[in-house]
């Protein structure tokens, strides 16, 4: 097997940090796998300058020729291109993940690339950023109505396939780089494999799992992508880990390593405050409620919730109740409530579920009129 990182650093940076511990937490779990660093000039130049350790910790060493141009570009020029410059089939991983299990089965899957949806979530309006839309909406391009991938944990074939969606993907990036002057590559490489054809095998969320977006999805996860410490704040309990590595000649010992490969929950509780947590929260609700509308039989196992943390399973729960009750749908209102009596009792008596109650034991007193309307926002 052989995983690939893209690594744009000035040494001995948070970049290399991250690209260690994923590359230690890999080696643990994957022993025997190749792994590889592509980087450009300057990168290469800055970390043997600085005796930067991540040189020392990789198989292979890839120096990639770049334009000019920011690191952001010159990263994304590398990923982009990757499949021209690597031998055989591969695995490339962003530097923002931690390994926790066995990756083999990745590398038998059909077809010519292979990867999880964005945002680990089932619903493709969870999948897709407001972002990303206005970007495929400018340039015109197409891509899947059923699932837009993510291209953190993206696996390639050796096929013709392969090679003529990481051409189109680069050309497409480049197109709306030129364009825009945005640097996000995941509309071009979803509209890349729609249009190429490619032949992309849908990975489980578990081979990369975007825990910000879908905390359920951590317990199980072979891969955390935990995105960028730096995006998040210190939320996560990644981020004291890649504190102690920059620049530091070995990591941390590897018990500590090991210990938090095997955390169940790598969030700290101010986490379900931030804007991150809340959104979370939302999509997990939604995705929920349009479980029970369909009479889903999964729809009342909260037990992935409460393995993520009782704090969000209760979150959901009490959304979803909410929710329905305020979109008038009284079957999975009562659902919800159920759920909330079972496990969060105190719920009930809590604001905004109390309000729900009254407003509902109103109306029956009313004889049943006065239609919900107005929610409060949760």
């Amino acid at each position: 097997m052989k995983t690939v990182y893209v690594v744009t650093s000035s040494g001995r940076d948070i970049y290399t940090a991250m690209t260690r511990i994923s590359v230690a937490s890999l080696r643990q779990t994957n022993p025997g796998v190749q792994t590889v660093v592509a980087c450009d000039a300057e990168t290469d130049k800055a970390l043997r300058q600085g005796q930067d350790p991540l040189l020392g910790e990789v198989d292979d060493w890839l120096v990639v020729e770049t334009p000019s141009e920011s690191p952001v570009f010159r990263n994304r020029f590398i990923k982009t291109s990757l499949r021209s410059r690597i031998d055989g089939p591969y695995l490339y991983l962003d530097s923002d993940t931690v390994i926790r299990d066995d990756l083999s089965a990745i590398f038998s899957v059909p077809g010519d690339v292979g990867g999880a949806p964005n945002h680990s979530r089932g619903m493709y309006a969870h999948q897709i950023s407001g972002i990303d839309q206005a970007i495929l909406k400018q340039m015109g391009w197409s891509t899947s109505p059923s699932v837009y991938v993510n291209g953190g944990a993206l696996y390639a074939s050796e096929s013709d396939g392969a090679h003529r969606f990481y051409r189109l993907w680069h050309e497409k990036w480049l197109e709306s780089y030129r364009r825009r002057q945005d640097y996000r590559d995941q509309p071009a490489l979803n509209s890349a494999i729609w249009e190429a054809p490619a032949t992309c095998s849908i990975l489980p969320h578990r081979y990369n799992a975007q825990i910000v977006h879908a905390p359920e999805t951590a317990q199980d996860a072979a891969i955390w992508h935990y995105y960028s410490a730096k995006k998040r704040d210190g939320y996560n309990n990644v981020d004291a880990f890649i504190q102690r590595s920059v620049g530091a000649a070995r990591l941390a010992p590897e018990h500590s390593l090991t210990q938090l490969m095997s955390e169940r929950i790598c969030w700290k509780r101010s986490f379900w405050g931030t804007e991150y947590g809340r959104m979370a929260i939302r999509s997990a609700a939604q995705e929920r409620l349009q479980a029970f509308s369909s009479g889903a039989p999964e729809a009342g196992d909260i037990d992935p919730l409460l393995a993520a943390d009782s704090r969000y399973a209760r979150a959901v729960i009490v959304k979803v109740a909410v929710d329905a009750y305020w979109s008038g749908l009284p079957d999975v209102y009562r659902q919800a409530r159920k759920i909330l009596w079972r496990h969060f009792p105190a719920e009930i008596v809590n604001r905004p579920v109390r309000q729900c109650v009254m407003h509902d034991l109103g109306r029956r007193l009313r004889g049943g009129g006065e239609e919900p309307s107005a929610p409060p926002r949760v």
